[in-house]
């Protein structure tokens, strides 16, 4: 009977112990032995459970009961520097980290999220200038705006294979950063989200694949080398996006087809741009103060392309040219991109031209011009204060007229157009597309007919 009884209580103790390596989680307040819902305890030897192998949870951290199924966390009482999150508080999961939880929380050095969490909510560690590094788990789908602005002290950020989206001002003001992971699923980068993360140390960024949008002015001030993954899914770069970039060079992706205005303004280092093939549009003072820019002479022309097409994009002419051939695979033409170039008195334009900036014939000496039928678009004052201009010949039938693109060319009496009324009538343009010196009469001629415009 006595080896019965032993052998029976030596069942039981082997069963506690198993439940015990099974059930251990919940953390209720965490203290030295939380009692779990099986009724065993967390035994913790340097902070760390022997049972189940959790980490002991920071005490003093409140908890807030959402949707009577989850908890959100913030600092409560807590002056832990190295904060630990639970992934359980009450038997039930610790899901958000809450707006403004942990803010200005000058005195944490290190955070530790469990993989329960799945979003980091506005300013959550807004201003907590200690902070050196930040692992954000897999769990994590997405991280609000402002969750780390201003943290000076930050230097490594790494972001799990779950965020997909990484909020306006998410870590601008961040200072010492040196290091950033974006994982493989995020889709979006919001607006002005590193701005101002001008370490002094250089460091390169690989944007993934998988990423659809960066907001404007994203990497403002960023002191970092812009790399790709192969063939990502971005197709537009936003205004700004890179406004203040630091960096020596960059590389725009294939597959991106829109570059919003001043992409890359007052970037002083920008030496080197590659554009994409894939490019159908381009957006005005697309590098406004760049002095360190140095596009590819032709003759007496200079662009910015690629290894396969180096004359995609023309930015500029000898301002002494009297004759101007822009080259066959040029797609687009810059802003002021023949701007007050009096000697120019002739120019030829390729077809496969897609874009013509503003103000890129303003005040030139150009008698007539001929638009080629891929012209998509005319930008503002495009052709404007051409004095000795007296025609102009659009080909293209498909294609936008900004507001002026014509204006004030006084010797200007004919505008040819490709097609017939009904066509020139459904063309898309500006209100006041052309506006012209007073007294001035010039004839629009179509393939079926004439008007005369002023």
């Amino acid at each position: 009977m006595k080896k019965l009884l032993t052998l029976l209580l030596s069942m039981c103790m082997l069963l506690c112990l198993s439940i015990g390596l099974t059930a251990c989680g919940d953390t209720g307040d965490g203290g030295d032995e939380t009692q779990t819902p099986s009724g065993c305890q967390h035994q913790y030897l340097d902070g760390v459970c022997e049972l189940c192998g959790e980490k002991k949870p920071s005490e003093g951290l409140r908890y807030d009961l959402c949707d009577d199924a989850y908890y959100g966390v913030s600092i409560g009482t807590c002056t832990d520097t190295k904060i630990v999150i639970p992934s359980t508080y009450d038997n039930k999961p610790v899901k958000v980290i809450d707006r403004s939880g942990f803010r200005d929380c000058t005195f944490i050095t290190e955070v530790d999220i469990p993989n329960s969490i799945e979003e980091i909510r506005g300013e959550a560690f807004n201003g907590c200038t200690s902070l050196q590094k930040i692992e954000i788990p897999d769990s994590v789908r997405s991280i609000a705006e402002l969750a780390f602005a201003n943290c000076s002290g930050l230097k490594e950020v790494s972001l799990g294979n779950g965020v997909k989206t990484l909020g306006w001002y998410a870590f601008e003001g961040c200072l010492g950063v040196q290091s950033v992971d974006f994982g493989n699923s995020l889709e979006e980068i919001g607006r002005e989200a590193f701005s101002g993360c001008s370490s002094s140390l250089w460091y390169e960024v690989t944007i993934p694949k998988s990423i659809t949008s960066i907001g404007s002015s994203a990497f403002n001030g960023c002191k970092v080398i812009i790399r790709w993954e192969e063939n990502p899914a971005i197709t537009e770069i936003k205004q700004a996006t890179f406004e203040g970039y630091a960096g020596t060079s960059i590389e725009i992706p294939e597959g991106v087809k829109s570059l919003g205005k001043n992409v890359f303004k007052d970037c002083p280092y920008l030496h080197t741009i590659t554009f994409p093939n894939s490019l159908e549009s381009i957006e005005r003072q697309l590098f406004e103060n760049c002095p360190s820019l140095q596009p590819a002479p032709k003759e007496n022309a200079t662009y910015i392309g690629n290894s396969t097409n180096p004359y995609l994009y023309l930015v500029g002419v000898d301002i002494w040219a009297d004759t101007v051939t822009v080259d066959k695979n040029c797609k687009f033409i810059r802003t002021n991109a023949f701007y007050q170039h009096s000697a120019l008195k002739t120019i030829i334009l390729p077809e496969g031209l897609i874009g013509i900036g503003d103000y890129a014939f303003y005040d030139c000496g150009v008698k007539k011009i001929v638009i080629p039928s891929t012209v998509k678009k005319i930008g503002e004052y495009a052709i404007s204060s051409c004095e000795s201009l007296t025609e102009i010949e659009i080909k293209s039938t498909d294609l936008y007229l900004d507001n002026s693109a014509i204006y004030s060319c006084p010797d200007l009496s004919t505008i040819k157009i490709s097609g017939t009324m009904n066509d020139w009538s459904i063309l898309e343009k500006h209100k006041d597309w052309c506006r012209l010196s007073p007294g001035t009469k010039v004839v629009l001629v179509c393939s079926d007919g004439s008007v005369t415009l002023g």
